[in-house]
């Protein structure tokens, strides 16, 4: 989790503050960690789908090495990103983004989301964020946000929280035009 965060702060040097950083299930994760590192020189910070800690499970999925491929845990995957695994375009294109990846990847990725160790410590370094829940999330349902949500608002911190409905965790690929106007929105709000 560490080298993900530390190459998401060479980028943000290379690009250069101001930042609105946004990070999606996972990189949510690594986008806190990098905000609570960086006090200064992010603005807002938006949280989408992403877990509030890391849980054992995660690691259980990092299996895909020792089934010999992505391929052998794409389904229940897919099924779990979308509540099914068949019917419209976003599935077609999340389906393909697996294949590309390889198993090592694949499985140091969820050993490295099982390790993150949650808001608690840091909410009270995070900047004005905003936590996007999708309402049929099977990964990361709604009451993972407002958890949360409420870390950070116990902390003392300005956030806001909402739901965009009839998606799954691949909300951004279901409702890609929901997701960008809440985060416009939000960044005109606070920018």
């Amino acid at each position: 989790m560490q080298q993900l965060v530390d190459d998401a702060e060479a980028f943000l040097d290379r690009v250069g503050p101001p930042a609105h950083l946004a990070g999606f299930s996972m990189g949510g994760a690594v986008a806190a960690l990098l905000a609570a590192r960086r006090i200064s020189g992010i603005e807002t910070l938006t949280l989408v789908a992403t877990p509030d800690r890391g849980l054992p499970v995660f690691a259980e999925r990092a299996c895909a090495l020792a089934a010999g491929s992505v391929a052998a845990v794409t389904e229940p995957t897919i099924a779990r990103w979308f509540g099914r695994t068949e019917g419209d375009s976003a599935i077609a294109v999340a389906r393909e983004a697996l294949s590309k990846l390889r198993p090592e990847g694949f499985d140091a990725a969820w050993r490295a989301l099982a390790s993150f160790q949650g808001y608690a410590r840091i909410a009270h370094a995070l900047p004005p964020t905003l936590c996007i829940a999708f309402a049929d999330d099977l990964s990361t349902p709604p009451d993972v946000a407002d958890r949360i949500a409420d870390l950070i608002r116990a902390a003392g911190g300005d956030v806001r929280r909402i739901d965009i409905a009839d998606a799954g965790h691949m909300g951004l690929l279901q409702k890609p035009a929901e997701v960008a106007a809440a985060i416009a929105d939000f960044v005109e709000m606070r920018g």
